[in-house]
């Protein structure tokens, strides 16, 4: 019989308990409370609920499967079932001092002997040596973090304060944290598939325009003119089956989606030099940077004509949306497609400046 590292049976097809396993489907640790299961789950629904997204048929498949394992995941841990399992855990973690008959067993005192005290040091010593392995390592790479960033702030200190050092160092640790931020994506996407049966890599959506030009060169096609890789990728594929930052989600739900923002204040977020707006915590615009992108997409509000290639004056968002695809910049009066810009008045288009070197757009004169 195998057993969880939380001390409970271990399901027949892993090496955790149900509950832990339950736990790793909402992102959660061992010893979660009930509040912090249902705000994981709250969130959750949100971002992989199937309505967002409409226009993508493989991404909604996916996005059913995720929120079928949340649920899942969520009735189990506010079963029964899992109260008992819980609660015989806590039981088999209790220090023996505290269980009944310990009096009982404990050695006898010889008469005209003082009985022999522990001393606080031992007593404490002991307890720590009896804690669970992950445990200590958490500990450790807690104290080796700690470490770092203390022998790190100096230094940064001076570097961010040269005036010649000042640009350029900036620029460093905004591409070493997408770097981080990518490789973090990367290992969650891995181990969720490998935890929920999900299909491999290669049966699953491909990466997007943008992640694919950087991962292999691209050559033109035979007999036609190489075409110009505009300045300002935008992330319009799948990846995984990751979701989207979108118009509408909180900055809880942004950051559960994207992770820790470079910089934030009240009604901003920054992530390298992409800038995301909020109002009464929700997003409502966005201006994002070629060097510092960001998963992030825009559905049209209504059906649209899916054979429709171009927009003109009088058009909508929604159909503009469909025809050039999510912009670079979204404000309530302005979308932005690399310096190309598509100017509205009361949610239709009355303008536009086209800028063929960066995105061209898809508009025509009627």
């Amino acid at each position: 019989m195998r057993y969880c590292p939380c001390g409970n049976v271990a399901v027949a097809t892993g090496a955790e308990c149900a509950r832990c396993r339950s736990l790793q489907a909402l992102g959660l640790q061992v010893g979660a409370t009930d509040s912090q299961i249902r705000s994981a789950y709250h969130v959750l629904v949100k971002v992989w609920h199937p309505d967002r997204f409409q226009q993508d048929d493989a991404l909604k498949a996916q996005a059913e499967e995720k929120l079928k394992g949340v649920n899942a995941a969520f009735r189990y841990l506010t079963s029964a079932a899992a109260r008992r399992e819980e609660a015989e855990r806590r039981e088999q973690r209790r220090p023996p001092e505290e269980s009944s008959g310990s009096a009982a067993t404990a050695d006898p005192v010889a008469p005209g002997a003082y009985p022999r005290v522990e001393s606080f040091t031992r007593v404490a010593l002991m307890k720590a040596l009896s804690l669970p392995r992950f445990v200590w390592r958490f500990a450790l790479v807690g104290v080796l973090a700690l470490i770092g960033w203390v022998l790190f702030m100096p230094i940064d200190r001076a570097l961010s304060s040269e005036p010649l050092t000042a640009g350029p160092y900036r620029q460093y640790k905004s591409q070493v944290w997408q770097g981080l931020v990518g490789v973090g994506v990367t290992i969650s996407d891995t181990a969720g598939r490998f935890l929920h049966g999900a299909a491999p890599r290669d049966s699953l959506p491909t990466a997007s325009a943008a992640q694919q030009q950087k991962m292999e060169p691209q050559q033109p096609a035979p007999q036609q003119a190489a075409v110009k890789r505009p300045l300002y990728p935008i992330e319009t594929g799948v990846a995984g089956a990751l979701p989207y930052v979108t118009a509408g989600l909180t900055e809880a739900e942004v950051i559960a989606v994207q992770g820790e923002p470079t910089s934030a204040t009240d009604s901003q977020m920054n992530y390298g030099h992409s800038e995301l707006y909020f109002s009464n915590d929700k997003l409502v615009g966005w201006k994002i940077d070629p060097d510092s992108p960001i998963r992030i997409k825009l559905w049209p509000d209504v059906p649209v004509d899916p054979d429709r290639d171009t927009f003109w004056v009088g058009s909508s968002k929604s159909e503009v949306i469909a025809v050039q695809g999510t912009p670079t910049l979204w404000s309530d009066d302005t979308f932005g497609y690399g310096r190309s810009e598509v100017y509205f008045r009361n949610g239709r288009v009355v303008n536009w400046k086209n800028d063929p070197d960066t995105i061209p757009l898809r508009a025509a004169e009627r």
